[in-house]
């Protein structure tokens, strides 16, 4: 129960801070600042099972980062050189003999062909096993299969504590979206019609027969529980139309009916509720691959490319180009590119850094690369100094408000860390080591290759 009220506490918080403006403390005046981004703050909250703790900071270092900050360096965007074009074509055509080697698929070559041995080996990493998601409610991490039983039965547990708190979450979370409203809308007139006329008997009768009932009361999860454990009817046998056969009724005490107070309580709890909905875990690994996984060598047989194979890739090429000349509509080339598409519901991102080490956190597509952003530093042993993440190819990813997919890093994608020049050099100059990448809790967990 107490997880629950929780959650209602949070939320009212939050409605307070977006009140208050952004980057002020509700003890603040409006020139108040915030302590953290909301950026860390949504990381503690996501993050289950591995604990933070803040690590003092040297003067030297304090120094170093001040003045690293206020210099703010940006670096150029890197360019591919002129000697390497003549080159490029042919080095897609080996990559694409050597995934066809391996039994993989030329479609993966779009994916890879910018890639360095170094980061070919990173393929190496073990693939993600099960998506795995946490309970709202308790420490409990399941597949998605039961995470959704194993919230409902979290909510049962607490019914009794809290009925209304706890009935009207129930409602939001264990029944589809717009059956929950449409729910909740005759829940509203029926608690309305007995607020503003406590005293008649009318009001205080549910004909469970009625259609309206049938239709978009029975059969919610949550409803039994609201109608009699919080509010207080009670299902009897009463004549129905018809004077000689006896229907369902829900019925409600006088008693009880004349307590409008209550009722109002009830009614803010019933519109106010969300859904609680499971929490993608990070599922949080670090590998160190070992030394001999570097040391891999092919014959030069393995990088020739048959007569064939040219052949091929020159004939995919005429067939792109004819098809390009050929006229389509608007509508037509939205429709292909929809069909090339595939959307994945998930991205599991991998960090590598400068020591070799990888850091591997699973994500929503539709994610924000600050999510990404949020998730590195609370891994950071010195967190609180700047770093970027770039891709394969060395180019800086600054749209922290763009999705993983649309930066097309869906489904899985490696990313390089270094922290940035500036404080780096800082750092250097006052003997302070930036060596240390990860906290020591995720390194004694570390999985070798």
């Amino acid at each position: 129960m107490a997880a629950i009220k929780r959650f209602f506490q949070k939320r009212k918080l939050d409605q307070k801070f977006r009140q208050a403006g952004e980057g002020h403390k509700l003890t603040d005046g409006p020139s108040g600042t915030s302590d953290s981004s909301d950026g860390d703050r949504k990381y503690r909250e996501g993050m289950v099972g591995t604990e933070r703790r803040e690590k003092p900071k040297s003067e030297s270092a304090l120094k170093a980062a001040e003045a690293a900050l206020a210099r703010s360096v940006h670096y150029p965007k890197p360019s591919r050189p002129a000697s390497s074009r003549t080159t490029w074509k042919s080095s897609t055509i080996v990559l694409e003999a050597r995934v066809e080697v391996k039994g993989g698929s030329k479609d993966n070559i779009c994916s890879n062909k910018h890639m360095t041995s170094a980061d070919n080996q990173l393929q190496s990493v073990p693939m993600l096993e099960m998506i795995l998601f946490s309970c709202p409610l308790c420490p409990a991490c399941l597949p998605e299969s039961e995470i959704k039983l194993h919230i409902e039965e979290c909510l049962h547990k607490d019914i009794d504590s809290e009925p209304a708190m706890v009935a009207a979450t129930m409602i939001q979370t264990l029944n589809e979206t717009r059956k929950a409203q449409s729910c909740v809308e005759i829940l509203n007139k029926y608690l309305d019609n007995i607020i503003k006329h406590p005293s008649q008997e009318k009001y205080q009768k549910i004909r469970l027969n009625n259609k309206v009932f049938q239709e978009k009361v029975k059969g919610i999860k949550g409803v039994k529980e609201l109608l009699t454990m919080a509010i207080g009817f009670v299902q009897v046998k009463l004549p129905g139309h018809e004077k000689e056969a006896e229907e369902d009724f829900y019925v409600l005490s006088e008693g009880l009916a004349i307590q409008t107070e209550r009722l109002e309580v009830i009614k803010d709890y019933l519109n106010e509720a969300e859904a609680l909905l499971p929490i993608l875990d990070r599922n949080i690994k670090v590998y160190s691959p070992v030394s001999f996984a570097r040391k891999l060598d092919f014959p030069s047989a393995f990088y020739a490319v048959s007569n064939q194979e040219i052949k091929r890739e020159q004939q995919q090429k005429t067939e792109s180009t004819e098809k390009s000349k050929q006229f389509s509509t608007r509508a037509m080339k939205a429709a292909e590119a929809q069909a090339r598409n595939i959307n994945y519901r998930f991205t599991l991102i991998r960090i590598k850094f400068p020591d070799e080490r990888i850091l591997e956190g699973t994500f929503y597509s539709k994610d924000c690369f600050s999510e990404v952003i949020s998730f590195v530093t609370g891994c950071l042993e010195m967190n609180w100094l700047p770093f970027e993440l770039s891709n394969a190819m060395g180019k800086r990813i600054d749209a922290h408000d763009k999705s993983l997919e649309t930066l097309e890093l869906s489904p899985a994608a490696i990313l390089n860390f270094r922290w940035d020049k500036s404080i780096a050099e800082d750092l250097q100059a006052s003997n302070v080591s930036t060596n240390q990448f990860l906290t020591s809790d995720l390194l004694a967990r570390i999985i070798e290759l």
